[in-house]
């Protein structure tokens, strides 16, 4: 990321972030203390005008030695999910090589075994180097293992029931920390917690980052039963309100946790901190009303439809089938991706006969089958994450074979209601009619 002359002196050098793509932060810097390029990712760590010495990994800002900057970010992933747990004693910590988290769990008393794994050893190093004031002696304490490695990869060899708490402290997505957002990995964190057992992980930006919430809440959902979001303001980063997730392992939601149970931990541990406190742990789980509405993204919907009395020429032409779907693409606005197939059944079997023909189309596909044994009656299935109008796609199908009458459902399909509910919801049904004469 750039180091450039920027402002009334031609002197002065700052630092661009540019994470957001078409919004810029800069920050003054006094010193480049350390810059080198590690197997993994770009490490530098400045000394600024204003923000003390800051660390920035693959040209993004991770951490401030200024507290007033950086703690509400530490804080907020180690201390509510610990305080919501009743006795945290063996732990595990994907990423937060800087040592910032395990700074913060070691303040309660109750942890005895802390695994720290971060893929890249460089920026432990070069904390301790550059910034060892800002570690509070975390890379000392006897309860603290370091390992330098892949944590999804090291989460895969954990036993099962392992750990009382997971804290992910990864980057954005991309880059090393690309495998620490899937399913598969979440899996993994589940099955080393133990009963009880807490995960929480940032999600980033609710407003430069408006996907990465849903996402990540979702798949945490999925897996848990149970997730619950959180959200803190980090003046170090840029991006106004910032998100957690976290979830308990065949237990009660963290946000149910009473306020005063809240603050009997938090006194009983006697923890020292300078801006989490009962007061902030509860507010953090009241969400805008925008925040709470992304929670219910819907990842994609599927039409599915029958198509009663076809003219049969046209169904039985590959040709006007493979018309028909680019026409339909036209309709609703999906491009199209690889070749049209089409191939004839026959009526060698009673539920395998006729046509039958997929596109692949904007992130998913147009599937369609015709029955020999039903009077030219075509199953359609359109599947996608794109918005389109099911009324629009019905009419036009019916229309176009020449049919008698459509009619469908539209399903919402990875969406968070869905995977509450353990059902599909379904978001409308659809028919059209030809009209008489």
């Amino acid at each position: 990321m750039p180091l450039i002359n920027y402002g009334k002196k031609r002197d002065e050098l700052w630092f661009i972030e540019n994470l957001h793509g078409n919004a810029e932060y800069a920050v003054k810097v006094n010193k480049v203390l350390t810059e080198e390029e590690s197997p993994f990712q770009h490490l530098q760590i400045f000394d600024t005008a204003r923000l003390g010495k800051i660390l920035v990994l693959d040209g993004i800002v991770q951490t401030s030695s200024v507290l007033e900057f950086s703690a509400p970010y530490g804080e907020m992933l180690a201390h509510v999910p610990l305080i919501s747990h009743p006795n945290p004693q063996r732990g595990l910590i994907i990423g937060g090589g800087d040592y910032e988290i395990a700074r913060e769990v070691f303040k309660h008393l109750s942890v005895e075994h802390l695994d720290l794994v971060d893929i890249d050893r460089r920026v432990g190093e070069l904390t301790l180097e550059h910034m060892s004031e800002f570690t509070g002696g975390a890379e000392k304490d006897s309860r603290l293992h370091v390992h330098s490695e892949d944590g999804a990869e090291f989460v895969k060899n954990v036993p099962n029931n392992h750990y009382d708490f997971v804290l992910i402290d990864s980057t954005d997505p991309g880059g090393p920390s690309t495998p620490l957002f899937n399913a598969r990995f979440i899996r993994n964190v589940y099955r080393i917690l133990k009963p009880g057992g807490i995960v929480a992980r940032q999600v980033g930006s609710l407003q430069f980052q408006p996907d990465e919430a849903p996402s990540n809440f979702r798949c945490i959902q999925s897996i848990f039963g149970e997730a619950s979001l959180y959200i803190s303001s980090i003046p170090i980063y840029w991006g106004g309100l910032f998100g957690f997730v976290i979830a308990v392992k065949s237990g009660a939601l963290a946000q149910n946790l009473d306020f005063s149970e809240i603050k009997s931990r938090f006194e009983a541990r006697n923890l020292d901190t300078i801006y989490y406190s009962p007061e902030i742990h509860q507010a953090a789980f009241l969400l805008p009303p925008y925040i709470k509405k992304r929670l219910e993204t819907v990842y994609g919907c599927e039409l599915i439809m029958e198509i009663e009395g076809c003219d049969l020429d046209i169904t039985d032409a590959e040709e006007r089938c493979k018309e028909f779907v680019e026409r339909l693409c036209e309709k609703i606005n999906m491009k199209r991706f690889g070749g049209f197939q089409y191939y004839n059944f026959g009526h060698a079997k009673s539920k395998t006969s006729g046509p039958s023909f997929v596109q692949l189309i904007e992130t998913s596909s147009i599937v369609g089958h015709v029955s020999n044994y039903w009077d030219g009656t075509l199953y359609l299935d359109l599947f996608t994450c794109k918005d389109f109008d099911p009324q629009v796609a019905v009419d036009f199908a019916r229309e176009f074979f020449g049919a008698r009458v459509a009619f469908s459902v539209f399903l919402e399909r990875g969406s968070v209601r869905n995977s509450a509910r353990k059902k599909l919801h379904v978001l409308g049904e659809f028919c059209s009619e030809r009209k008489n004469g």
